[in-house]
């Protein structure tokens, strides 16, 4: 009985040794894009009261949450602009198309299905913050609608986004 008791004693004491000196590795991946923490912005130019002018006729830039590889779900860092947005279709009473979109990789059917879970992810998150679900559109484009039109981890991580058109 002493022996089990040694032995088991052993095996634990292996198990817990092997463990705290397992060797482990962090890979340091893309950095992801933040999420706009700013809603619609127009570009800012310092050219003449003409290139003014012109800026301001452009329509504004959309805010944007990111997504990991292959993954609909939202992200802590996404969460300050879905609350924005929320807060601004509240206030403005504004319908709001959210557009899903994908990196290049994959098929164009797996690109739609998944721009299409995470606009709805997107769009479950707005109506759980008290957005009506009339005044919500889902669209989803694939990797039709590339933010940059590169071909690296940078790129691809770019256009892992549901963009918010607030109408």
């Amino acid at each position: 009985m002493h022996t089990r008791i040694t032995v088991k004693l052993a095996t634990c004491l292996l198990l817990v040794v092997g463990c705290s000196h397992a060797k482990t590795t962090t890979t340091s991946g893309p950095k992801l894009p933040r999420a706009t923490a700013e809603l619609p912005r127009r570009a800012e130019t310092a050219q003449s009261s003409s290139a003014e002018a012109t800026n301001q006729a452009r329509p504004a830039e959309e805010p944007s949450i990111y997504f990991a590889f292959d993954s609909s779900l939202i992200a802590y860092g996404a969460r300050p602009v879905l609350q924005k947005v929320a807060a601004l279709e509240k206030t403005a009473g504004r319908t709001v198309r959210v557009e899903g979109n994908c990196d290049e990789r994959g098929t164009t059917e797996y690109n739609l299905a998944l721009g299409d879970m995470r606009a709805r992810a997107a769009a479950r998150y707005l109506q759980d913050m008290g957005v009506p679900k009339d005044r919500l559109e889902v669209v989803t484009y694939g990797s039709e609608r590339p933010k940059n039109p590169g071909h690296d981890e940078e790129a691809w991580a770019v256009n892992r986004r549901a963009d918010f058109v607030l109408r």
